[in-house]
């Protein structure tokens, strides 16, 4: 089956699951190509050329995949558009459709793609709705940038980035999504092993995704979890492997930090759920923080300044979410 794009997935030891994966894209008539990190040490390389999966060796100095492996896929595809899917998630077959139709015969350059973050809830799995994740629309959460005219972007090899810039950029619709495997698939002390080495790379990069990759560490935030909107993941899913039960480990500094990161996510959703959640006093919030900035050059109150200005861009957030509520959904 040809489309407008090509499919590219990079990965890094990602043997034990990428079996599953290519065979839910086989089933869609989709035959994506791997960009496979040199340094893998699971024979991932080698599964996937056995299967008879596209593949290419990618060889780099950082230690993350924007630090080169995304421009490195852009000199192996002929097709105008990309549309970059990491190993452990799925694409919905409602944005594969959009992409073709829609997405790829636009001018924009850059669609930014709805996120739904996967966890094992109950008895079932759930995509975490966490607030500080929504971005546009009810159900529009982890925005990424991944459907791209990899000839128009400026590359980057910066973590966390898209692996590039663009200045034309706008948003799929939200049913248009990704699901995100990455707590289904890793036990938590590989989760926060790729925190600590994100961390060491650079200083601040890792332990701010803390609350997202370990939610077995965060139990007092409220996740909102919610049940698919479709069945269509289920076959993928229950096909997945389960990870081998690990116990955390954590230094002093990184328990500390990961509690002032839980605290600070709780009292953020506090905030959002606030009845002072409403535009014009968080507009006088925000507002009273610039003013009091200004007082800086004479008095410390730089902190008492920024302090505001987050309160009230939570409290402005919030109302925005309330807006978005449909008549019948719940009071969450």
């Amino acid at each position: 089956m040809s489309h407008a794009f090509e499919i590219v997935i990079p990965t890094r030891n990602g043997a034990r699951w990428l079996g599953q994966f290519l065979a839910a894209y086989r089933k869609l008539g989709i035959d994506p190509l791997y960009i496979v990190d040199a340094r893998s040490e699971d024979r991932t390389e080698e599964l996937l050329r056995s299967a008879g999966a596209r593949t290419a060796l990618c060889r780099m100095e950082a230690d993350f995949p924007e630090g080169g492996m995304i421009e490195f896929a852009s000199h192996l595809v002929e097709r105008d558009w990309i549309l970059r899917i990491d190993d452990d998630e799925f694409p919905s077959r409602r944005l594969l459709v959009w992409a073709e139709e829609t997405g790829c015969r636009t001018n924009v350059d850059c669609w930014s793609l709805s996120r739904l973050p996967l966890l094992r809830y109950e008895d079932g799995i759930r995509y975490a709705r966490l607030r500080s994740l929504h971005h546009s629309g009810k159900e529009f959460i982890g925005p990424h940038n991944r459907l791209y005219r990899h000839r128009r972007v400026e590359y980057c090899h910066e973590m966390h980035s898209a692996g590039f810039k663009t200045h034309r950029m706008q948003f799929a619709p939200a049913d248009a999504f990704l699901v995100h495997c990455e707590v289904l698939l890793k036990n938590a002390t590989e989760r926060l092993e790729k925190l600590r080495r994100y961390e060491a790379g650079t200083p601040g990069s890792g332990w701010k995704f803390a609350y997202h990759s370990l939610p077995e560490l965060f139990p007092q935030v409220n996740r909102r979890p919610a049940p698919l909107p479709s069945d269509e993941f289920d076959a993928l899913l229950g096909s997945l492997p389960q990870p081998q039960a690990a116990r955390v480990t954590l230094t002093e500094e990184e328990r500390r930090t990961i509690h002032r990161a839980a605290k600070a996510l709780a009292r953020q959703d506090r905030r959002m759920k606030s009845l002072f959640a409403n535009k014009k006093f968080a507009e006088f919030v925000c507002t009273s923080g610039r003013a009091i900035g200004f007082l800086d050059k004479w008095f410390p109150v730089q902190a008492i300044a920024q302090r505001l200005h987050r309160y009230g861009a939570d409290l402005h957030w919030g109302a925005e979410l309330r807006e978005m509520r449909r008549p019948g959904d719940p009071q969450s």
